[in-house]
């Protein structure tokens, strides 16, 4: 028996005008983790609407699945990125839901169906924003409109 851990790979599979289409593969551990949070990433920054292939998967640590959606918000969230996981197994699906992954990133069975999932609000929206980097305005007035609380008048 090797000791040796499995190999994860990561494939550009295409970019085009509606998406960039990743396909990653192996095991997915906690040290694995970095490779595929730098490579979402860039996607969505670059592109902004990426489909990632999971198909081929497997996940060491469940909690290494976090990085799709704590990825995912570090850039900005939806609408302005959107993430969406397919080639979802059933037992991929049991832990991507019970990690609470699917919250916040759809799953969809093929890419088709994902696609189509890019232009719909998953059920939670989580942002990232620091506070500290604004200039000017009070933090609660920077904070309103990424909550939704709407600005008061000072009359």
């Amino acid at each position: 028996m090797s000791s040796e851990p499995t190999e994860l790979a990561l494939e550009l599979v295409r970019r085009d005008a509606d998406a960039c289409v990743l396909a990653v593969s192996g095991e997915l551990s906690l040290c694995s983790a970095g490779l595929v949070t730098r490579a979402v990433s860039k996607a969505l920054l670059d592109v902004g609407r990426v489909l990632v292939d999971v198909s081929g998967l497997r996940l060491t640590r469940p909690s290494a699945a976090q990085l799709f959606p704590t990825t995912l918000m570090a850039v900005g969230g939806w609408p302005r990125a959107r993430l969406v996981l397919f080639g979802v197994g059933p037992e991929l699906a049991r832990s991507l839901t019970a990690m609470r992954v699917a919250e916040t990133v759809p799953l969809a069975s093929d890419e088709a169906a994902a696609r189509r999932l890019l232009g719909r609000r998953p059920p939670a929206v989580a942002r990232y924003l620091d506070l500290n980097e604004g200039e000017g305005l009070s933090l609660p007035r920077r904070a309103r409109p990424h909550v939704g609380t709407p600005i008061e008048s000072s009359a």
